[in-house]
């Protein structure tokens, strides 16, 4: 019995279980399916399906099915004309899908809302929402394109003003009703094209597309024989009207469709009234009314008393005429009345349910937030309990690190301190023979004739000064790891800076017959503020490596002014004709003790440090470096760096009794870089030259100008050429041009004794030493102005005499016996008294007992006492105010610190350059004055 009880239960239980058993979530999806294929075919059976979906769902969380069976609940509404339920259970169907990321339902739910705005004649928003569905339909490509098409359609029919986007819905939907098979909607889309053709008044076009698609009467009837029958009467063809009307009418009435009859009679009674087949109107508009009153249509009943007005007034009953007319407006007053309430209570019923919705989103969140919070009370109570836990060990932990921590800082700071210490101490021991080494070679080379031992003092004093930027480098690199190197800022001449650079290494490039270039655009500021001398150890640095890398060629140097909004941003470039570099060796070029590759250390020497430091310096003054280059085509160093511009000295308009904008000048060379920076160094003191390229090209200008009664003042011609070399042309110019001649100023990189020796006989009279630059320029147009004698405006200045020391007494203190030696000569050449002491305990009794010194040379590290302390208490002891100038080999910035800690007034660092001794003495004598 107990087992057939349960058979029984199973049994029952069969039909919900085969569609709604829980794993089976295909089940549910084809029972939406299939209401959905029923909503206007069997609504009764689609009503039964929804709730049995309803139910099934109401326990699960499933947002995609709920929001697919809101929308078929929606749609069954709105048939049922139930519009405000409809529109509740849309905007209920758009949260979900919206939540579930399901498009498809989106899209219907955003149609089901167009379709109800629609009815209540909110337009411009019913547009919107069938808009945004159909573009959501179309990325999907989904069947429901037609329907949404087919809403559009109806909403764009509604004003002629809407005829072309009737017409462009027609066409879209006529298309896609044929790739899908679909005939009904194919006949609603030519219905649609032909109601916007006949609203443009293209009647012929419209009859034209009837007659080409209506070809088969069973495939197309009602909809186009509408249409039909409005274009035969805006054709004028009333009986053909006439005849379709009827057509249309029996279809209708055959298939029970009283709207569709209703708009036949409509139609009919108008074309009836165009025969002024009046009784038949009268009748027809009779059995109009009647249907409408029998649907309780309103809006067909008003619009059927306004045609009986009508028949009226052709009969001549104007009382009859004028009761319909009066119902007529009564009735559309009503219509309206009704219209306006409905949209209240549905605009009223639209904002609950948005508030509702909000509400339940409100409530959902509220849930969420709860739930979560009993999670993280949760989770909070189990992570401080783990981070209780985990602090004590970490605590255990740190401790034991801090130890170690402690010792290793101890141990860095030793080997840092140790590191330094070192370096200070290599570079005194080093430091100190490199001053003997440069001071008497520098003293040797005033009184030797013989040019080999020139040559050979010049060489030891080159080596000293590479061995010297090697400890240099060194030394710099230390401070860039330790942080403590800083920037300077002070006022400059950029100008000026770049020509001492080139002087500086012109010796080189003139051995190496090695043409230097220099470029200054017109724009870049000449006098600005920031660390010159960091400026100059870039340039160096760079210049010194293109001349070192170039056998044959140029070195161009240029400095351009670039955009910034902080300062003024120059950039130098730096470009030679020299081996050049590959990519793999540009990736690492600005590495730490790293060159292109061992060859090249082995064949040109150096530390691979001076990149490094470039790359610093140039970062800590606010720029970058960057190299272009191609292996064997030579190489482009840039580096930019911002500095202040200050005001800018005034160009001068006149030199000695010329008029520098009214000089014509000429320069010719075959170099273009050459000719570019020539032009640019006479632009710059307003004079605007010709060029030529060559001196066949020069020879044309001067016929030219000589012709034209204006002959050239000055042409500055490059001695090497291709065509004519400069002595050659000088001497055709002076043959050729006994009047007009000008005055010629001669070029050359190297080799001035020789080019004089060929010059003066062909009329040269100036010299020019390359790189040219506006102030040697200006010397030779001075020395042109004046008719001086001539001689070679060069880069090269003289020598300035050393100052007059006579009535000063230097006491110098140095326990090196060469370092003595050294500087007492350097020291005669000033004529001042210079009294000795070994040791700084001898200094300060020297002091203590004479008092008559004007100032003391003090160097730092000498035995029983060193500088430091003796300066130290010389301020203290002594109370003595002379000024004290350290002379040491300690280089370190914190040994600089240490000299003017104790009372010192300056630091010379050697070996000394006797120029800065004497600028250094002079500074602290005019002070002490």
């Amino acid at each position: 019995m107990r087992l057939w009880c349960l058979l029984w239960v199973v049994l029952l239980a069969l039909p919900s279980f085969s569609v709604f058993s829980q794993g089976a979530t295909v089940d549910i999806e084809k029972v939406l399916q299939t209401a959905d294929k029923n909503v206007f075919v069997n609504p009764t059976l689609a009503k039964k399906l929804l709730n049995q979906a309803e139910k099934y769902l109401a326990d699960k969380d499933l947002p995609a099915y709920e929001a697919h069976l809101l929308n078929l609940k929606s749609h069954s509404y709105i048939l049922e004309g139930n519009y405000k339920l409809a529109y509740e259970m849309a905007t209920q169907a758009k949260k979900l899908a919206t939540e579930a990321n399901n498009q498809l339902q989106l899209a219907e739910a955003l149609r089901r809302q167009g379709i109800i705005t629609y009815f209540f004649d909110l337009y411009g928003e019913s547009l919107e929402l069938l808009l945004n569905s159909l573009s959501i339909h179309q990325s999907l490509d989904t069947s429901y394109i037609q329907n949404t098409l087919q809403a559009i359609g109806n909403l764009y029919s509604k004003s002629n003003q809407w005829a072309d986007n009737l017409i462009n819905t027609g066409e879209q939907l006529v298309a896609e009703s044929i790739k899908r098979g679909n005939t009904y909607y194919e006949e609603q889309g030519y219905g649609f094209i032909v109601s916007g053709l006949l609203a443009k008044g293209e009647i012929e076009q419209a009859k034209s597309l009837i007659d080409r698609v209506n070809t088969n009467p069973d495939k197309f009837a009602p909809i186009l024989n509408f249409y039909l029958a409005k274009t035969y009467l805006q054709l004028g063809n009333h009986e053909e009207a006439l005849a379709v009307t009827k057509n249309i009418i029996e279809h209708a009435i055959a298939g029970k469709q009283r709207q569709r009859e209703l708009a036949g009679l409509a139609l009919q009674s108008e074309v009836l009234l165009k025969l002024e087949r009046i009784d038949e109107a009268a009748q027809t508009v009779l059995k109009f009314l009647s249907i409408a009153q029998d649907l309780d249509i309103t809006e067909y009943q008003y619009e059927g008393l306004k045609m009986q007005a009508n028949i009226a007034l052709l009969k001549g009953q104007y009382r009859d005429a004028y009761q319909f007319l009066l119902q007529h407006s009564e009735l559309k007053q009503q219509v309206f009345d009704t219209r306006q309430s409905e949209q209240l209570a549905f605009n009223r019923a639209r904002l609950e349910t948005d508030q509702k919705i909000q509400k339940i989103t409100e409530l959902e969140l509220s849930q969420q937030l709860s739930e979560q919070n009993s999670t993280f009370q949760v989770y909070i109570i189990v992570t401080i309990c783990c981070v209780a836990i985990l602090l004590f060990f970490m605590f255990v932990i740190t401790l034991k690190q801090k130890r170690e921590l402690r010792e290793l800082a101890l141990n860095l700071q030793n080997a840092t301190d140790a590191k330094s210490e070192f370096l200070a101490r290599m570079s005194h021991e080093i430091r100190t023979p490199v001053n003997a080494i440069v001071g008497l070679t520098k003293l040797t080379q005033k009184s030797v004739v013989n040019e080999e031992q020139k040559t050979n003092l010049s060489q030891i004093e080159q080596s000293s000064q590479t061995l010297l930027g090697v400890i240099n480098d060194v030394l710099d690199f230390s401070k860039i790891e330790a942080g403590k190197l800083n920037i300077e800022s002070e006022v400059f001449e950029l100008d000026k800076l770049v020509e001492q650079v080139i002087r500086l290494h012109g010796i080189n490039a003139k051995e190496k017959r090695i043409e230097l270039l220099q470029y200054v655009a017109r724009d870049v500021p000449l006098q600005v503020s920031g660390d010159a001398l960091r400026i100059e150890q870039v340039l160096n640095n760079l210049l010194s490596n293109a001349i070192k890398f170039t056998d044959e060629g140029m070195v161009f140097v240029s400095v351009n002014k670039k955009y910034s909004e902080h300062g003024v941003l120059l950039e130098f470039s730096v470009k030679d004709t020299g081996i050049g570099l590959s990519t793999n060796q540009i990736e690492s070029l600005f590495d730490a003790f790293t060159q292109a590759d061992e060859s090249i250390t082995r064949k040109y020497g150096g530390t691979g440090l001076g990149l490094s430091i470039c790359k610093h310096l140039v970062s800590l003054m606010g720029g970058e470096i960057w190299v272009e280059s191609k292996l064997g085509q030579g190489a482009t160093f840039f580096f930019t760096v911002l500095v202040e511009q200050h005001n800018q000295l005034p160009q001068p308009t006149t030199l000695g009794n010329l008029t520098l904008s009214d000089l014509k000048v000429l320069v010719v060379d075959d170099t273009m870089l050459s000719r570019q920076a020539i032009a640019e160094a006479l632009l710059r003191i307003n004079i605007n030259p010709d060029l030529a390229t060559g001196g066949k090209e020069a020879l044309m200008y001067l016929r030219t100008a000589v012709a034209s009664n204006v002959p050239y003042d000055l042409i500055i011609i490059d001695w090497k050429m291709a065509d004519i070399d400069g002595i050659e042309l000088a001497s055709i110019i002076n043959q050729e041009f006994s009047q007009g001649k000008p005055n010629i100023a001669m070029l050359s990189a190297y080799d001035i004794e020789s080019l004089k020796t060929l010059g003066r006989p062909v009329g040269v009279e100036y010299y020019l030493q390359k790189p040219v630059n506006s102030s040697s320029l200006q010397n030779c147009l001075l020395r042109m102005s004046t008719r001086g004698k001539p001689q070679m405006a060069s880069l090269e200045s003289e020598a300035k005499a050393p100052p007059d020391f006579s009535d000063k007494n230097i006491l110098l203190v140095e326990d090196d016996a060469i370092n003595r030696k050294v500087a007492k000569l350097f020291l005669a050449d000033t004529k001042a008294k210079v009294s000795v002491a070994e040791n700084g305990l001898i200094a300060m009794q020297m002091l203590e007992q004479e008092n008559v010194f004007d100032l003391v040379l003090m160097d730092m590290q000498m035995p029983v006492m060193d500088g430091l302390t003796a300066a130290q208490k010389i301020r203290e002891e002594l109370k003595l105010d002379v000024p004290i100038v350290a002379m040491t080999a300690h280089a370190m910035q914190t040994e600089i610190e240490k000299s003017f800690a104790v009372g010192m007034n300056a630091h010379i660092v050697k070996p000394v350059k006797p120029e800065y001794l004497y600028h250094v003495l002079s500074e602290q004598f005019v002070k002490e004055a």
